[in-house]
């Protein structure tokens, strides 16, 4: 067990809150804060962000700076508040990890003690941040420890989305994780007792991840993943090297909802990465990944949700040819998954302009029996009606669940910045 894992079993959650609310007079060091902002042609979520960092007269009392990387080629200074701690550079697109990582570079070398990561679609209070300055201005030396916020969605700001999430134990064999608190009914963001307990994640995801300079040395920067499975990653390093993760309760953002900005093509890399940190980090069994494998692929092909396996398997195929040390072209990647992606879409609207109804058919989870007689029915494949009316497969929540009637493409719907992208069934 690591010092500062032990510190914190001793001490307690509080005493790491409390470093977070402390006052300047308690402050031991001097924090240098770079904000890490990756953006691919998200203008009015970016910028309403960034600005509203910037003019937080709050935050104009610390040492602070902004580090965006636009991966699009559309912004220029002349969108923001003129400020000179903001920080614009153009790449080409190398996803959510290469955005990360340029941040994260210019900001260490600039001078940087501790680097903030921020998704370009959050909205965040000064608070939160002010509070990420404060912690590590009064953090005993010799600990080093990684703090993650809590995400909200914006549809539900009552609820957590996640804060924090764990992977399963490897001795099940089990892929994939569950995030802490999801869907829990939070009273009081900043004291709830429920933020408290039960604290011990694996990572934090990047939608609010905050460490220090030092640590990023000492771990390295972030493999180029693109996308997806980057911070969780990052997060099993960082424990290999001794330093814990905790999402530390009252940090917060509110972020649009997961299964609402979600494309099937996100799935190739989701999968390709899953494999990936397997082999990396969790040493599962050969023959336990396999049949795990087998088991993701089984369930979609029994429900027709053909192109989905073929996201699995491409996945498992090219994560066992990936190495961080080649020089892959991410574009490459990208082309295939968008190729699987467009032989799905039915087409994309706009919400508000769609001519038929919508209603939502909820989260689907349904008591195992039920469950299991549908997958027995090959989901309904039996049965049209059902068919048209129910989509998952065996608690398979990776969209929005929804249903379009007296549309000739009945499908899933992934709704994006007041777009519907309309997926055919698979079969």
């Amino acid at each position: 067990m690591s010092q500062t894992l032990e510190y914190i079993r001793k001490t307690g959650i509080k005493s790491l809150v409390q470093f977070s609310r402390s006052r300047r007079a308690e402050f031991v060091r001097d924090v240098s804060l770079g904000v890490c902002i990756p953006t691919f042609r998200r203008p009015e979520r970016v910028v309403s962000l960034v600005n509203s960092i910037l003019s937080s007269a709050e935050l104009k009392q610390y040492v602070m700076k902004i580090y965006l990387v636009d991966q699009g080629g559309i912004h220029t200074m002349d969108d923001f508040i003129p400020d000179s701690r903001l920080f614009l550079f153009h790449q080409n697109n190398l996803g959510g990890s290469g955005g990360f990582s340029r941040a994260m570079r210019e900001a260490i070398t600039d001078g940087c003690t501790h680097v903030l990561l921020m998704d370009d679609d959050v909205t965040v209070e000064a608070k939160a941040v002010k509070r990420v300055i404060h912690f590590f201005s009064t953090l005993p030396a010799g600990l080093d420890i990684a703090i993650s916020g809590a995400m909200y969605s914006e549809e539900k700001p009552d609820f957590i989305y996640e804060a924090g999430a764990r992977l399963h134990p490897v001795s099940k064999n089990r892929l994939g994780a569950v995030r802490r608190l999801a869907g829990t009914l939070i009273v009081d963001k900043d004291d709830d007792p429920c933020l408290s307990k039960d604290w011990e994640i694996d990572y934090g995801a990047w939608f609010f991840f905050a460490c220090a300079a030092d640590v990023v040395n000492k771990v390295g920067f972030p493999l180029p993943l693109f996308i997806r499975g980057d911070d969780q990653e990052y997060g099993l390093r960082l424990q290999i090297h001794g330093v814990p993760t905790v999402c530390l309760p009252g940090l917060w953002v509110l972020h649009p909802s997961q299964s609402d900005k979600i494309s099937k093509w996100h799935l190739y890399f989701h999968w390709r990465n899953v494999f990936i940190i397997t082999r990396l980090h969790r040493k599962m069994s050969p023959v336990g990944i396999r049949l795990e494998l087998l088991r993701k692929i089984a369930y979609r092909w029994l429900g027709g949700q053909y192109d989905i396996c073929q996201f699995i398997w491409e996945g498992w195929k090219d994560s066992k040819t990936w190495s961080a040390s080649d020089n892959v072209d991410p574009e490459f990647a990208l082309h295939k998954a968008l190729e699987i992606e467009k032989n799905g879409c039915a087409g994309i609207y706009s919400l508000d302009d769609l001519p038929v109804p919508i209603r939502e058919i909820g989260d689907q989870r349904w008591p195992w029996w039920k469950e299991w007689i549908v997958f027995c029915l090959l989901n309904g494949r039996f049965f049209p009606k059902r068919k048209l009316d129910y989509l998952p497969v065996l608690r398979f929540n990776e969209y929005h669940w929804m249903k379009v009637r007296f549309l000739r493409e009945y499908g899933i719907i992934s709704r994006t910045d007041g777009q519907v992208k309309i997926y055919r069934l698979s079969y």
